[in-house]
C-alpha cells in the first residue's frame, strides 16, 4: 500500500526529530494553555482536602440570625456525606490563633476584614466591584487562602456568604439537593463565584502567585440593559450579544407559536408576555445558572433563558412555557410529569411507535404513571422519562380534551443510515476531559479540539458519557449524568452536533465507572435476583441514550463495554435488550467487547450489525521486541478477529485501540505508565505494527483511537505527554496517513 511508504519516511523524519529537534510547536502551544498551579498552591489544595476536623463559623453578629442559620448548619453536621467531622463554632467566639491553626469552613452574613482584603475589598459593598450587603447578591469561595494562618502561610479555607440569611439557608439547600450530599461545600468548579438571584454574575480562579483573584481568568456575566425585540407575546434580551435579526425573528414566532397552542388548549384568549434571555452558547448560559440545559426557566424571575439556536428541543421549551404559565397564575397547578408528557406530546418528539411501546413494556422498561411520580427525572434519563410520561398522558388524560395525539405509525420517515466514508469508520474516541463546563462536551473548547483533530484525517468520533456503579457486587443507581459540568444529556447533544456540523460520524458509546479499584469487567452477581435487578437498571440507563441516539441521528450506538461476566453468563438478557434498543434506535449497534476471553467467547454477535473489539493485545511481552516482532503479535490477534467477523458474515471495528508514548508500549498497552519513561518512538513502532496488519484484514471497516481530550489544555497529559494521544506525535502522523489511504478505495 502507498501509505506504507509515506509512514516509513514519516517515522524516519520523526524519530530523527525526537533525538535532536527541540519540542514540537503544537505540544508549545499546548504547554501555553496548560492549567500549572505551582507546587505551594496544589500543596495547600491537597492538605485542606485530607483534613477530617473543620471548624464549621457561623459568622453571623446577631443571636436571631446566626440561630436561624444554626439550624442548617446542624444538618450539615449530622451528615457523613461530606466525609468530615465539623464543629459548629461563632465567629466571635475565635481568636486569631483559633482561626490560623484549623481548617474553616466559613458560614453566614458577614465577611471578615480579612478574608475581604483577600479579594481588594475593603467592604462588602464593593467586592469585584458589587455590592454584596444588597439582599440578592452571594459569594462563595473555595480554597482561598487562610488570612489568619501564622504557621502555614498556605492554609486554605471555604467560604459562604450572603447577606440575607434565608437566602444564604437557600443555596445551601440547593448545593445538597445537586447531589444528595453536603460534598459541595468542599468543592467548586471554580475559586469564587458571586451571583445575583440565581444567576452567576461573576466566576473565576485565584492567582498562583498571590491568592488574590486572577483577572485574566475571570468570566463576568452582564445583565441586558434593554429588550432587543418586543412584541405582543414576548420580550427578547441578548445580556451576551445580539443575534441576528433573522434568528430573533424566527425564535419569537416559535414562542409565539407556543403560547398560543397552549392557550387554545385552556380555551384562554391569550397569556401574557414572557421574558426570554438569549445566549449565543449553551457554555454560557450554563457558566451562568451552573445548570446545563437549552432552556432554563427560572423559578424566581419568572423568566426563561434559552441557549441558541435551539436544535431539536421543542420539547424543552414547550415544558418551560407550561411551567412558566402555571407559575405565574395563568394555568392551574399540576405535577411536573404532566406537563413533561403535554410537551412531549405537543413537540411531535415522541419517536417510537406502538410496536416499540408494546416491546418495553413486556421487558419492564417503560415506566407506569405510579413510577413516573416517584422516578428521579434528571438521574433516570430525562429521554425515557418524557417519553413514558407523554404515553401515560396520553392514556389516563385524554378527557383534558387538549386536542393532543399520539402517532401509531412506524419511524419510517425518522430513519437514516450509517454515515460512512467509502465504507470505513476513521475514528477517535473523544473524551470528555474537563468538569469546569468550559472544557467538557457542552464547553467550548470543543471547537478547537475538533478542528485540530481533524488534521488526522478522522471521519467520525465516539462520544462517551459515563455512569458510575460504586460496588461491582451491588446494582446502584446507574444515573444519568446531570450536574452542569458533567457529560450530561445537553452537553452529549451539543458533542455530536458539532461533529455532524463537520460531515463526521458518531459512535454513542456509554460507559460504567466502577468504584472500589474496579472495571466494567468486574461487575458480577451470584443470583438470578441480582442479575435481573442490574440489567433492569442497565437497560433503562442505556435506552437514555438509544432515544439521545435516534433524536440526534447518532450513526451507531455502543450498547455496552469490557461487562464480561454480564455477557458471558447472561446472553439472552442481552438478546432482551438489543430487542429494546432497536424498538427505539434505528441506527447500528455495536459491542465492545474486551480483548482476550470476552471477545472468544461472545454469543450474541449474530444480533448485532458490528462486531466490537476493545484491543489491548500485547504485541510482545520482549521489552527489546524487533519491528518484526511487533507486526507479528499484531498479525495473530487482527486474523483471529478478522475470522470471527467471517464466521458472523458481519464487519467488525476496535472500539477502542490505542498505545501510551511510553518506552515498551506494546507489553502491556492498557497499564498506567508506572516508572516506564516517555518514548514516542515506542509508541510509534506499536501503531506501525498495528496499521500494518490492519490493512490486511478484510472485513475491518473502522476504529476508535483511544483518545482525544474535548480540551487541549488538559494539564497532566500534555505536560507529561506519557498518554495516549497521538496528537502531536510521530504516531499521530502514522495514524494521518492511514486514514488518508483509506480515501483512495
Amino acid at each position: 500500500m502507498p501509505y506504507l511508504i509515506l509512514a516509513f519516511t514519516f517515522l524516519l523524519t520523526l524519530l530523527t526529530q525526537c533525538q535532536t529537534a527541540p519540542a514540537n510547536p503544537a505540544e508549545t502551544e499546548y504547554e501555553a494553555q496548560i492549567d500549572q498551579r505551582p507546587s505551594q498552591r496544589r500543596a495547600a489544595i491537597s492538605a485542606a482536602w485530607e483534613r477530617k476536623n473543620w471548624l464549621l463559623v457561623n459568622t453571623c453578629e446577631h443571636n436571631r440570625e446566626a440561630r436561624a442559620l444554626d439550624v442548617i448548619l446542624k444538618r450539615i453536621v449530622a451528615d457523613s456525606s461530606h466525609g468530615r467531622r465539623l464543629r459548629i463554632v461563632r465567629l466571635s467566639e475565635l481568636s486569631k490563633t483559633d482561626l490560623g491553626s484549623n481548617s474553616l469552613l466559613m458560614v453566614g452574613n458577614k465577611l471578615p476584614t480579612a478574608v475581604l482584603n483577600g479579594f481588594g475589598a475593603t467592604g462588602p459593598e464593593d467586592v469585584r466591584g458589587y455590592d454584596l450587603s444588597m439582599p440578592d447578591w452571594s459569594l462563595r469561595a473555595y480554597y482561598l487562602q487562610n488570612p489568619w494562618s501564622v504557621a502555614d502561610s498556605t492554609a486554605a479555607m471555604h467560604l459562604h456568604y450572603a447577606s440575607d440569611i434565608e437566602r444564604l439557608s437557600n443555596q445551601l439547600e440547593d448545593l445538597y439537593q445537586s447531589d444528595n450530599s453536603w460534598r459541595s461545600l468542599f468543592r467548586g468548579r471554580y475559586g469564587y463565584a458571586i451571583t445575583e438571584g440565581n444567576a452567576a454574575r461573576v466566576r473565576g480562579f485565584f492567582s498562583d502567585d498571590d491568592w488574590r483573584p486572577d483577572e485574566e481568568e475571570e468570566l463576568t456575566f452582564h445583565p441586558p440593559q434593554g429588550p432587543t425585540y418586543e412584541d405582543q407575546q414576548v420580550r427578547l434580551f441578548a445580556p451576551e450579544g445580539g443575534p441576528t435579526k433573522q434568528t430573533v425573528d424566527q425564535f419569537a414566532a416559535q414562542v409565539g407559536s407556543i403560547k398560543s397552542k397552549i392557550a387554545r388548549w385552556y380555551k384562554l384568549d391569550s397569556l401574557p408576555i414572557v421574558d426570554i434571555h438569549l445566549y449565543p452558547t449553551l457554555e454560557r448560559l450554563s457558566l451562568r445558572f451552573q445548570r446545563m440545559n437549552e432552556v432554563q426557566f427560572d423559578q424566581e424571575d419568572h423568566d426563561l433563558h434559552v441557549s441558541l439556536p435551539i436544535i431539536d428541543n421543542d420539547r424543552e421549551l414547550f415544558f418551560c412555557m407550561l411551567r412558566w404559565a402555571r407559575q405565574i397564575g395563568s394555568l392551574p397547578t399540576v405535577e411536573a410529569y404532566l406537563d413533561r408528557g403535554l410537551a412531549t406530546l405537543a413537540s411531535g418528539q415522541l419517536l417510537i411507535t406502538k410496536k416499540g411501546i408494546a416491546e418495553l413494556e413486556s421487558q419492564g422498561l417503560f415506566p407506569s404513571l405510579a413510577e413516573l411520580k416517584t422516578i428521579d427525572r434528571e438521574s433516570f434519563g430525562d429521554y425515557l422519562y418524557d417519553y413514558a410520561a407523554a404515553v401515560r398522558t396520553y392514556e389516563h388524560f385524554a378527557d383534558f380534551g387538549l386536542g393532543l395525539t399520539h402517532s401509531s405509525g412506524e419511524r419510517g420517515a425518522d430513519r437514516f443510515s450509517l454515515a460512512v466514508h467509502n465504507g470505513f469508520e476513521k475514528g477517535m474516541t473523544f473524551a470528555h476531559e474537563g468538569y469546569c463546563i468550559y472544557n467538557g462536551y457542552g464547553g467550548g473548547t470543543v471547537d478547537a479540539s475538533l478542528d485540530s483533530l481533524a488534521t488526522l484525517g478522522v471521519n467520525s468520533i465516539a462520544v462517551v458519557p459515563y455512569t458510575f456503579q460504586r460496588d461491582p457486587n451491588v446494582t446502584g443507581e446507574m444515573p444519568v449524568a446531570g450536574s452542569a459540568g458533567s457529560e450530561n444529556n445537553a452537553a452529549t447533544r451539543s458533542s455530536i452536533r458539532r461533529a455532524h456540523l463537520r460531515g463526521w460520524s458518531v459512535m454513542l458509546k456509554p460507559q460504567i465507572w466502577v468504584g472500589r479499584d474496579s472495571w466494567p469487567g468486574d461487575i458480577d452477581f451470584t443470583t438470578e435476583a441480582e442479575w435481573k435487578q442490574w440489567f433492569k437498571r442497565y437497560s433503562e440507563w442505556m435506552l437514555n441514550y438509544a432515544l439521545l441516539a435516534q433524536t440526534e441521528r447518532s450513526e451507531s450506538l455502543c450498547i455496552g463495554t469490557e461487562l464480561r461476566f454480564a455477557t458471558l453468563k447472561q446472553p439472552e438478557k442481552w438478546r432482551n435488550l438489543i430487542r429494546a434498543i432497536r424498538s427505539v434506535y434505528d441506527g447500528k449497534i455495536t459491542y465492545a467487547a474486551n480483548w482476550g476471553e470476552e471477545f472468544d467467547n461472545i454469543g450474541f454477535w449474530d444480533d448485532l450489525d458490528i462486531i466490537g473489539l476493545n484491543s489491548y493485545y500485547p504485541l510482545s511481552e520482549k521489552a527489546d521486541a524487533t519491528d518484526e516482532e511487533l507486526l507479528a503479535g499484531a498479525r495473530s490477534w487482527v486474523s483471529m478477529a478478522n475470522k470471527v467477523a467471517v464466521r458472523e458474515s458481519k464487519p467488525w471495528w476496535l472500539t477502542e485501540v490505542g498505545y501510551r508514548s511510553v518506552e515498551q508500549a506494546w507489553v502491556n498497552p492498557h497499564a498506567d505508565a508506572g516508572e516506564r519513561a516517555r518514548s514516542e518512538i515506542a509508541q510509534a513502532r506499536s501503531y506501525e505494527a498495528l496499521l500494518t496488519s490492519l490493512d490486511e484484514a478484510s472485513e475491518f471497516k473502522g476504529m476508535y483511537v483511544w483518545k482525544w481530550p474535548s480540551y487541549l489544555g488538559r494539564g497532566e497529559r500534555r505536560k507529561e505527554k506519557i498518554g495516549f494521544t497521538p496528537g502531536g506525535k510521530a504516531a499521530g502522523e502514522l495514524l494521518k496517513v492511514f486514514y488518508e489511504s483509506r480515501e483512495e478505495g
